[in-house]
């Protein structure tokens, strides 16, 4: 991966995608989850962001990781420099793991709900004649059917998810811009 664009480190660049895209997804999956009259208006918007948000929190965390590689070389004369950056990286980078795992759970959570809310897993489940999965996605189902208790567990799980995610890229931000300017 490279580590410039255009002269600039590519990290600083890299990190403003999931600022903007994980937050997104949290609060539109949140809408999603706990609004269902705006579900048809929304859908495709979770969609979207359940693929980019993801894919922009690896890149910025595979970025980081080369900016880190970078700046722990350049300081390698000065042990006490490397050993103060180092334990600085390690921080910030924890919050960039653990944040990178969240919104890959968030958005394949986000996907599975409305998949199954919207109905557009059934087709596919019958069509594959996936045995269970297509009886528990039949039509006819009762009122207090496992389907009904699945999504609101998945969707309990979504809302814990979402606000788990937006404390990490919180925290992720602070200890980077701690970092540069503390």
């Amino acid at each position: 991966m490279p580590t410039e664009f255009l002269g600039l480190p590519l990290h600083p660049l890299a990190v403003h995608l999931p600022v903007v895209f994980v937050p997104l997804l949290a609060l539109f999956t949140a809408g999603y989850v706990l609004v269902p009259r705006i579900r048809r208006n929304i859908g495709w918007w979770v969609v979207l962001l359940s693929v980019i948000a993801p894919v922009v929190s690896f890149a910025a965390k595979l970025s980081g990781q080369n900016l880190a590689e970078q700046k722990l070389t350049e300081l390698r004369e000065s042990p006490e420099a490397a050993r103060a950056a180092a334990d600085s990286f390690n921080n910030h980078s924890q919050y960039g793991d653990v944040l990178v795992w969240l919104v890959l759970a968030l958005a394949i959570g986000a996907l599975v709900y409305a998949g199954l809310a919207s109905r557009r897993l059934d087709a596919f489940a019958k069509a594959r004649s996936i045995g269970r999965a297509s009886a528990w996605l039949s039509e006819g189902e009762e009122p207090g059917s496992g389907r009904k208790a699945f999504l609101a567990v998945l969707g309990v799980v979504l809302i814990a998810l979402a606000l788990a995610s937006l404390f990490y890229v919180f925290r992720a931000g602070h200890t980077g811009a701690e970092m540069l300017w503390g």
